[in-house]
C-alpha cells in the first residue's frame, strides 16, 4: 500500500508532497513535514480472479503534523466512469483523452479526485475507474478534432441514467499556392494564420506555420473548420496581403493563392531634443498609434551612432513609425517605480509620425527636433554644358567622404537631387544661414 502527505491542507495543495509504503501491519511514518495541515492518501490495487484489479483509496483532510493519535485510514473501492465519444459525423473518435475532476479538484489531483487517461478504442467507448463519489466535470481531447466548449460535461459519480457522449468536431485542411509579385511560384515562403496586429512588440505568441515547397505549394492540416485568413512571408519579400478561405470538416479547401510584395523602406534619423543625433533609439512601426506604436511594432530596429534607422521590405500601407527609450532604459525606468508616472515618463520620450509606404517605393522619415546646425545643398551640376540625366547622386563636400544621400537635405525635409551626367560632382555647401545660392560645377 502506498501513503502520500501533501502539505497545504484542504483542496487544491501545493507542490510539497511525500512518499512512502505502510508497512505488513498497514503502518506508515512521514517525518520532517512543515507546520501546517497535510492531506494524506492511501491507495493500492486488489487483484480479481478474472477481472481486472480494483483500485482502493482512502483521503484523511487536514491532518495535524505531530498529533499525538494517529490517522487511520479505511480503503474502499472506487467508482468508475463510462461514456462514448464520437465526431460530428456520428463516427466513433478511436484515439482520446479523458480529463475529469471532481468538484473543487483539478484532473491533475489524482487520488479519486482527478484522473488523466489516454484511450484507443475502436468503438469510441471508455471507462475510467478510481474516482470517489460526487460531481465530477469531464472533458474529451482528440488530435484533430476541435472539443466544443459545450462539451465539457458535469456528470454524477456514481451514475445514473444514460452514459454520458461527446460530439467532437472535425477538422480541415487548406491547401494553396505562394507566388511572388510576377505570378512565378515562391519556395521557402512561411504560411501561417495572420494574426491581428503584430504581438505586442514582437512578444506575442506567433504561430509556426508551414513551410512552402519547391513548386511554391503549401498545406495546413488541423485546422478548426469555418472562415481562416492565412498571409505569407519570406527572406527578401513583404507580407502578402490576408487572405481567407472556408475550411471544411474533415476535408481539404483547395485554391488559396497567397501573393508576396515587393514592399518598400523607411529610413530615418531621430534627433534629441538638442537637434544632435540620438543613438539607441528603439525604433518600430506599426498600424496604429500610443501604446500600440510604441510596443507591438511589426518589426524593430534601434539606432546607430548617426541616429539613423531602416527597415526594409516593409508591406504597403499607413504605418505609424515610433521612436522610444531602448529595452535597457525602459527596464530601469521601471526598476523600483511605485506609480504609472515611471510609464507616463515613458511615453512623454515618444516620437512618433505617420507614414503612406508604396510597394517599391521609399519613406523618409525625421523624428525629433530640427537638426542643430543643418545644411542646405542647393545646386545643379551639368555636363558640357547642357543638362544631363536626372540621376539619384551622392554628395561629395571638398576633400571628405561623401555625404550620405538623407543628409542632403533642406528644412522642409525634402530630399535633394541633381541632374548629372556620369562624371558630374556637386563640390560646394552653404550652411542653412546663406541664402540659397547657385553652385559652381
Amino acid at each position: 500500500m502506498r501513503d502520500d502527505a501533501t502539505s497545504g491542507g484542504g483542496r487544491n495543495r501545493g507542490p510539497e508532497r511525500k512518499e512512502t509504503t505502510a508497512d505488513g501491519e498497514g503502518r506508515f511514518r512521514f517525518d520532517a513535514l512543515t507546520e501546517s495541515a497535510v492531506r494524506v492518501v492511501a491507495t493500492t490495487e486488489v487483484m480479481g480472479d478474472d477481472a481486472p484489479p480494483t483500485e482502493l483509496v482512502a483521503i484523511a483532510e487536514d491532518v495535524e503534523p505531530g498529533s499525538s493519535e494517529p490517522v487511520e485510514l479505511t480503503l474502499r473501492a472506487t467508482l468508475t466512469l463510462s461514456g462514448l465519444v464520437i465526431d460530428d459525423a456520428g463516427d466513433p473518435v478511436t484515439d482520446f483523452e479523458i480529463r475529469a475532476a471532481r468538484e473543487g479538484y483539478s484532473s491533475r489531483s489524482g487520488a479519486g479526485d482527478g484522473v488523466r487517461k489516454t484511450t484507443s478504442a475502436e468503438d469510441g467507448r471508455f471507462s475510467v475507474a478510481g474516482l470517489s463519489a460526487g460531481t465530477w466535470k469531464v472533458s474529451i481531447r482528440a488530435s484533430g478534432y476541435t472539443a466544443p466548449e459545450d462539451q465539457t460535461r458535469t456528470v454524477i459519480v456514481p451514475q445514473t441514467g444514460p452514459e454520458p457522449r461527446f460530439t467532437l468536431q472535425r477538422r480541415g485542411s487548406v491547401r494553396g499556392l505562394v507566388v511572388g509579385p510576377g505570378g512565378a511560384p515562391v519556395a521557402g515562403a512561411t504560411v501561417a494564420r495572420a494574426q491581428a496586429g503584430g504581438g505586442f512588440g514582437g512578444w506575442g505568441r506567433r504561430e509556426q506555420g508551414v513551410t512552402s515547397g519547391e513548386d511554391g505549394t503549401f498545406e495546413i492540416e488541423d485546422m478548426q473548420p469555418g472562415a481562416q485568413t492565412f498571409e505569407a512571408s519570406g527572406e527578401g519579400w513583404a507580407k502578402s496581403e490576408p487572405a481567407s478561405i472556408d475550411v471544411v470538416a474533415g476535408e481539404v479547401s483547395e485554391g488559396l493563392v497567397l501573393e508576396l510584395r515587393r514592399g518598400g523602406r523607411i529610413s530615418g534619423i531621430v534627433r534629441d531634443a538638442e537637434g544632435s543625433p540620438w543613438a539607441g533609439r528603439r525604433v518600430t512601426y506599426a498600424q496604429g498609434g500610443g501604446p500600440m506604436a510604441m510596443f507591438g511594432g511589426a518589426e524593430t530596429a534601434t539606432t546607430d551612432s548617426t541616429g539613423s534607422f531602416t527597415f526594409e521590405t516593409v508591406p504597403p500601407g499607413k504605418w505609424t513609425v515610433n521612436a522610444s527609450p531602448g529595452e535597457r532604459e525602459m527596464f530601469k525606468t521601471f526598476e523600483g517605480a511605485r506609480d504609472e508616472s515611471a510609464f507616463f515618463e515613458l511615453m512623454a520620450q515618444n516620437l512618433s509620425q505617420e507614414v503612406q509606404v508604396e510597394d517599391g517605393g521609399q519613406v523618409f522619415v525625421e523624428l525629433g527636433a530640427e537638426p542643430r546646425d543643418p545644411v542646405v545643398v542647393l545646386g545643379e551640376v551639368t555636363r558640357g554644358g547642357g543638362g544631363g540625366q536626372r540621376r539619384q547622386r551622392h554628395l561629395r563636400p571638398r576633400g571628405r567622404r561623401p555625404l550620405r544621400q538623407p543628409q542632403a537635405r533642406g528644412r522642409s525635409g525634402r530630399r535633394l537631387q541633381d541632374r548629372a551626367g556620369p562624371a558630374g560632382r556637386l563640390s560646394g555647401v552653404r550652411r542653412a544661414r546663406v541664402p540659397p545660392q547657385r553652385l559652381p560645377h
